[in-house]
């Protein structure tokens, strides 16, 4: 009997010692779990007013959607429980109803003319980042029912254009000319040019598009207006349809495309430049539906870009702006 308790009060000590020895090992690999985080802000439109039915969309690194969140009425949200690491962040508004005011805008640190490209915001452990506002941007007025509503969307969706009615820009203006100065900005953004080079042009100077300007012409997009010297840009002429096909086809670098497709440009020192921008399908003609004619003297409308643009990149390149949640079939309630 007395070997049988030895023998017990021997085991028990064992079993002491070992869990003596196991209890910090496990205290140690809870202290080396990772603690939560989270990320909260307000979404507000550019005006600073609190955005109704307000949602986040939370992305991870590989920008793939991993939760949406309603914002509270006064436009405050948080995301908790969030491990550390890396995400990005969409602000819209929407209900059961596709109730749809603004464009989505992707969460950036940077000003409105570069709305494309996303910001990361990075969660420490047990961090709460705190401030993750939005700005978000009206649907335009002047955009539904248009013939190119769809096209005018994905402009503004996309951050190529903020509106023509600074500073609220809740109109787009479908049917004004675009100047080359706009056309330059349109295409800055739609590729995120940042080199302004040594470009320079005499007639440019006091244009809000200067900037933009010195970047295109860097890129090659464009030589000047005034060949051969090409020492001015002529900012604030309007782009004509010929024009416009040179542009987009330096721009994405088009490759040769048929011969003669129009009746109307044989006479035109566009015509190669047209012909590869139909071959592309970025442009049909300018009388449907036989379409038989470019009208290359014509001056481009904002409508008409926002139509060009959209197809350029639907068919030529894969759209470098960040995913966003699609568009609801509503329109706007502004």
């Amino acid at each position: 009997m007395h070997r049988l308790v030895a023998g017990g009060v021997g085991q028990l000590v064992a079993a002491l010692l070992l869990l003596a020895l196991l209890v910090p090992a496990t205290a140690a690999v809870a202290a080396d779990a990772a603690v939560p985080g989270s990320i909260s802000g307000t979404l507000r439109d550019v005006e600073g007013h609190t955005v109704d039915m307000g949602r986040v969309d939370l992305f991870d690194a590989a920008f793939q959607r991993l939760a949406t969140i309603d914002a509270a009425p006064d436009g405050a949200y948080t995301i908790p429980n969030l491990d550390p690491g890396t995400y990005y962040l969409a602000f819209w508004n929407g209900d059961s109803e596709a109730t749809w005011d603004y464009f989505v805008e992707v969460y950036k640190e940077q000003p409105l003319f570069n709305a494309g490209q996303a910001t990361e915001v990075v969660v420490g452990d047990g961090e709460n980042v705190t401030g993750i506002d939005s700005r978000l941007r009206w649907l335009y007025d002047d955009m539904f029912g248009h013939t190119f509503e769809d096209d005018i969307y994905w402009m503004g969706n996309s951050g190529i254009t903020l509106g023509c009615n600074p500073p609220v820009n809740y109109l787009y203006c479908p049917d004004r000319v675009v100047t080359r100065g706009q056309m330059a900005a349109f295409l800055v953004r739609t590729f995120w040019l940042s080199d302004r080079g040594t470009a320079s042009f005499i007639d440019d100077d006091e244009s809000i598009f200067e900037a933009d300007i010195e970047k295109l012409a860097t890129a090659r997009i464009t030589l000047g207006c005034n060949p051969p010297t090409n020492d001015r840009f002529c900012p604030d002429d309007p782009v004509t349809r010929g024009q416009m096909a040179a542009f987009l086809v330096r721009a994405f670098d088009l490759p040769p495309g048929s011969v003669d497709l129009f009746v109307d440009d044989d006479d035109s020192v566009f015509e190669g430049d047209i012909d590869r921008l139909a071959t592309a399908g970025i442009t049909l003609g300018c009388n449907p539906p036989a379409n038989d004619r470019f009208c290359p003297g014509d001056p481009v409308t904002r409508g008409q870009m926002a139509a060009f643009l959209h197809r350029a990149v639907g068919n030529v390149i894969a759209s470098p702006r960040t995913p966003a949640p699609p568009r609801p079939e509503a329109v706007g309630t502004r």
